[in-house]
């Protein structure tokens, strides 16, 4: 069997992977939506405090009981996702060689291990998934190992990767004011900027559907040209 067919027979898709991880974040949009509701609703509720109006013990401790509730459940939905797109991007890099790869600057490994390190967390997962994209091209010459280097990368990334920073960033802020909260003024600004990142959450979820999608299928493409010149 030579090389091109052990790359061939190698290969695993992660399309399994890649449906399951855009399932949990097209939930993870359903509960952003609720949540920027139940979010106005908690804003209102602060602001009618503070013109003085009569807010009572039932109305404050159903809005919370509600907030906890939406909070809990997103937490859950939150790790199951973070867990799954662990997995598919592990599968994604792992492929790489199979599809004809070389002169690869990261490993399977590293690819998950980048978002928990501080500070190379910023930019590196975003090299990662260039890398993937690139070395993914289903049009690259394909008796080229390293002709996915010069293939073009995708907006798609960068404006993914843009996102999920601006949502890190402001998640980071919520978290420090929420603790501090003790006034009416300082849990309005917490309800604002919970407001607002419920809706940053959801383009950021959707981009990250598409970049999936469009990886896992660029992936099966190459594997299926591959594999046709393999039998050619």
């Amino acid at each position: 069997m030579d090389n091109e067919t052990r790359k061939a027979v190698s290969f695993e898709s992660g399309h399994s992977r890649a449906k399951w991880v855009s399932i949990f974040l097209v939930l993870v949009v359903v509960l952003d939506l609720v949540a920027i509701v139940s979010d106005y609703m908690e804003i209102q509720l602060i602001n009618r405090a503070l013109r003085g109006e009569t807010v009572t013990m039932v109305e404050a401790t159903a809005n919370d009981s509600r907030q906890a509730a939406i909070g809990g459940i997103y937490l859950v939905l939150f790790v199951i996702t973070a867990i799954l797109f662990c997995m598919w991007i592990h599968r994604a890099h792992r492929n790489l060689p199979s599809l004809g790869a070389s002169g690869l600057k990261y490993s399977p490994g590293w690819a998950v291990g980048y978002f928990f390190i501080p500070i190379l967390s910023i930019f590196r997962p975003f090299q990662v998934t260039t890398e993937i994209w690139k070395a993914s091209d289903p049009t690259t010459e394909i008796n080229e190992s390293l002709a996915w280097k010069s293939a073009p990368t995708s907006p798609l990334i960068a404006s993914w990767w843009v996102l999920f920073l601006v949502s890190a960033f402001l998640g980071n802020i919520l978290f420090r004011v929420s603790l501090q909260a003790e006034t009416l003024g300082e849990l309005l600004t917490a309800g604002w900027l919970t407001f607002v990142l419920d809706i940053l959450d959801i383009p950021a979820a959707i981009l990250a559907i598409f970049l999936i999608r469009n990886i896992d299928l660029r992936q099966q493409q190459k594997h299926q040209c591959l594999t046709s010149y393999v039998t050619v």
